[in-house]
């Protein structure tokens, strides 16, 4: 009861002195619109080059000291504490006015509309003078030197570092308010600025009157302050020096009543949270921060291009410096979340289009998403950047093993492109820490494209046998010729056949400078492009040959850099010459391919449309890879490997006389050398395949070697016994007495021409011995030494003699009749010729008188 009544006793009370009023509303609202300072005053212009120098600069100093910071500041706190004070009693008393009612004070004539007015207008300048004395109130917060850099590189993205409201202040004297914050940084240039400006400024006069100047200036100050005013400068300054948590406080006291700069403040609390980590919120706020694009002016200045081409509108320019914020920040789940949802605001423009969904790409991409990343790709309107994102996907994927992934892409309508890209990365790297030959191996199988496969294992296996002269390098070229063997055998036989540049041709590389003369204009390029048809024999014989050379650098380890400069194929070198010449090329490739139409259209359906052409003009020979074969054997003889060497022979049909000559002349440095000769010729000795090595010690390194050359004359006979020969002259040639079981070998196989060899190195004696065996041997005595099934008789089939080769011996030994040893020697084989022409009349006589009956 004595609160009711003490609540009558004042409203009576208020009730009388209104009445004195004679128009209290009218007060109240001249007192309302004398405390707001909602305004459209502009800050931002000079300094007036008409005040003296000493005048600005006097007061850039004492407005630049903290202490007259803190006085300005304080008063401003002062004024907004007092003025909230009478805010807060102003709307009591508007209350109780609306309590009372009209007729009691207002009297007739007044409408309540007037009141609820004053209401909607006393509110908002409560909540502005509540927040204005609250930042005066509220502390910064020192920002470690790291923190303010990261906060300047993301402005730097939004191309806000320019701006005066972010200039971060790295070092604080004292602890400090916002407001104080807000004013050393930003607000004391605007407003010493503004008073320059101002002609009937305390400034214009000869002295400065303090008492105004600092009312001017605590006026300007709440201006800037003000919530509802159109600037952002305090939230800017709050953003630039890193002040979040006193940014989010802000702007939540600030977002339930104020609707200016909606827009800016949601931007910028979106920026609050990315800094504490919560980048959901940070994203919702970007996005209904967009919709006030255009409308306010802190978000026009946020869009503004610096070199002030629009190439879009302006909400995708917006969301471009959102995307750009948020890859930088390092949310990119975020980024592709916000360009995905932005994709249906693009509409038909496709340059946005592209922007974004390239966007979408590289984050996806980064992330790992590689089926999303891919499909993001095939979406991009622009060929150019669809392009650049195709090779990005390809080297990633590479450099992160994931081949897999980059195989199985079905690359519609980019095939071509794809494989262009492998092959310009595999042509440009080095060939033993990338594997881009390998990839493009696989992509070709992968597709059941196995000519090209096999193309690209040959030109990999090519490259490797000119670049990597190492035994890890002839490894894999034996193997890439190995797959380009399995691919061919494949395809049915009549497509089994690649195509590449002939020797000394090389291969174009997309974005190479061109040739150019010594004027330094370009070159034309060659008309004539050789090439080369390669069946399956000929890459299985450089199959063979690679394999050959691992064998022969793996046996001596000195021999890897000779093997792999005779690596490279050599085919034949003759160049076309007429029309004849190339007609005939043209049908013996007509003939590889089994039709020469056929080997026309498979070169074009193939991608060969070039080659195709110049199959017509010019001439392509087949490789065959003789030379490198021949030189091959050479190498495999000096070391040792004769096995080795007689099936690289055998594999291009070459002879297998270089083998037994260099076998043959082993031996013979072999007899002649000494223990280490002896010691040394086991290991090459032990790399052939011998029935069996007897290492004991009535056998030695000489006599296996001989063994091992007796061996290959039985086992690789041919016709007119050219290995024979080939080895007995060796050993003539250098002095070397013919072993027995040699000699015995080849009088078996050809007698006559043993005479002829003895003859030719003066071997007289030998020669005697020989005949004297030959004529007993024909005669039926050891016929079977000689190779003669049937000796001399009536009815056996007909024998011979060398007479020509016995003529010239006994001329030879006629030629010193003083030598009673070579007079001796011809009568021996008289005496053995004249026996044998005895036996001859008598078995002619009985064949005569057997055909007689």
């Amino acid at each position: 009861m004595c609160k009711e009544n003490l609540g009558e006793n004042v409203m009576e009370d208020i009730c009388s002195k209104l009445q004195e009023i004679k128009n209290p509303i009218q007060a109240i609202g001249l007192l309302v619109r004398e405390m707001d300072y909602e305004t459209e005053v502009e800050m931002e212009k000079g300094f007036n080059p008409a005040q003296p120098l000493n005048i600005r600069l006097n007061l850039s100093q004492l407005y630049g000291s903290n202490t007259a910071a803190c006085i300005v500041c304080r008063g401003v706190c002062k004024i907004a504490s007092t003025r909230f004070l009478i805010c807060r009693d102003l709307l009591i008393l508007q209350h109780l006015l609306m309590r009372l009612g009209d007729a009691v004070i207002l009297g007739a004539g007044q409408l309540i509309q007037d009141q609820q007015d004053l209401l909607h207008r006393t509110t908002p300048l409560l909540l502005s003078y509540y927040l204005i004395k609250w930042g005066s109130q509220c502390l910064a917060t020192d920002v470690p030197v790291d923190a303010l850099e990261s906060n300047l590189q993301h402005l730097s993205v939004l191309e806000l570092t320019d701006s005066g409201a972010v200039m971060a202040n790295k070092f604080v004297s004292s602890p400090q308010t916002i407001v104080e914050l807000f004013f050393q940084e930003v607000a004391r240039k605007h407003i010493i600025s503004h008073l320059f400006s101002q002609p009937k400024a305390p400034l214009s006069q000869t002295g400065l009157n303090w008492p105004e100047m600092i009312t001017a200036t605590t006026n300007y100050l709440l201006q800037l302050l003000w919530p509802s005013n159109p600037g952002c400068l305090f939230l800017e300054c709050l953003m630039g020096n890193c002040q979040y948590v006193q940014l989010q406080d802000y702007i939540q006291l600030l977002r339930p009543w104020c609707q200016v700069n909606v827009g800016s403040c949601r931007f910028m609390l979106g920026r609050c949270y990315l800094v504490t980590g919560e980048g959901q919120k940070a994203l919702d706020c970007f996005r209904h921060a967009a919709s006030e694009v255009g409308k306010e002016e802190f978000l026009d200045r946020l869009i503004h291009s610096e070199d002030g081409e629009i190439v879009s509108t302006p909400k995708m320019q917006y969301y471009d410096k959102v995307l750009r914020l948020l890859d930088v920040v390092g949310l990119p789940e975020l980024v592709i979340q916000l360009a995905s949802s932005v994709l249906t605001e693009a509409g038909g423009d496709w340059k946005s289009q592209a922007t974004l969904r390239t966007c979408i790409f590289k984050h996806h991409l980064d992330l790992g998403h590689n089926s999303q990343a891919y499909e993001a790709l095939t979406q991009i309107p622009d060929s150019s950047r669809q392009l650049d994102c195709l090779r990005q996907l390809v080297v990633v994927l590479c450099e992160r093993s994931q081949l897999q992934d980059l195989v199985e892409f079905p690359y519609v309508n980019l095939h071509n492109e794809v494989v262009a890209i492998i092959e310009s990365r595999a042509r440009a790297v080095d060939l033993m820490t990338h594997n881009y030959y390998e990839l493009l191996y696989a992509f070709h199988v992968f597709r059941h494209n196995y000519r090209k496969a096999g193309t690209v294992m040959f030109e990999y296996g090519m490259r490797l046998g000119r670049e990597v002269r190492t035994l890890r390098g002839l490894e894999k070229q034996g193997n890439c010729y190995l797959a380009a063997v399995n691919c061919l055998r494949l395809i049915r036989p009549e497509y089994a056949w690649i195509v590449h540049p002939a020797s000394g041709a090389v291969y174009d590389r997309p974005g190479a400078s061109p040739k150019r003369n010594h004027d330094g204009e370009c070159t034309a390029a060659p008309t004539n492009r050789q090439i080369e048809i390669l069946e399956l024999g000929d890459l299985e014989k450089e199959c063979s040959l690679a394999r050959i050379r691992l064998t022969l650098a793996q046996h001596d380890p000195a021999a890897v850099a000779v093997a792999g400069r005779n690596a490279a194929i050599r085919g034949h070198q003759q160049q076309a010459s007429g029309p004849a010449r190339q007609r005939g090329v043209l049908d013996q490739c007509a003939r590889q391919a089994k039709h020469r139409s056929l080997l026309l259209r498979l070169l074009t359906r193939g991608g060969f449309g070039s080659l195709a052409d110049t199959m017509v003009a010019t001439n392509f020979p087949v490789s065959t890879g003789s030379s490198s074969a021949e030189e091959m054997v050479s190498l495999l003889v000096q070391a040792g490997l004769f096995d080795t060497a007689i099936s690289l022979c055998q594999t291009f049909k070459l002879p297998l006389t270089p083998v037994f000559e260099g076998l043959a002349f082993k031996c013979i440095k072999l007899q002649l050398g000494g223990e280490a000769a002896q010691a040394e010729a086991w290991s090459w000795l032990a790399a052939n395949q011998l029935s069996s090595v007897i290492t004991t010690k009535e056998s030695s390194a000489t006599d296996e070697a001989w063994r091992l050359l007796s061996t290959y004359l039985e086992r690789y006979q041919v016709q007119n016994n050219l290995y024979h020969h080939c080895v007995i002259n060796k050993l003539l040639s250098h002095g070397v007495p013919l072993p027995n079981w040699l000699i015995n070998s080849y009088k078996k196989v050809d007698a006559a021409e043993l005479l002829r060899l003895y003859l030719n190195y003066d071997l007289l004696e030998e020669a005697v011995d020989l005949v004297s065996e030959y004529v007993d041997a024909v005669l039926g005595k050891g016929h079977q030494y000689f190779g003669i099934e049937f000796p001399l008789s009536a009815t056996a089939p007909m024998v011979w003699l060398p007479y020509s080769s016995i003529d010239q011996l006994l001329q030879a030994l006629g030629e010193n009749s003083a030598n009673s040893h070579n007079l001796a020697l011809s009568q021996k084989i008289l005496d053995k010729l004249e026996d044998y022409q005895q036996k001859v009349d008598k078995a002619t006589r009985d064949l005569l008188y057997r055909r007689n009956l």
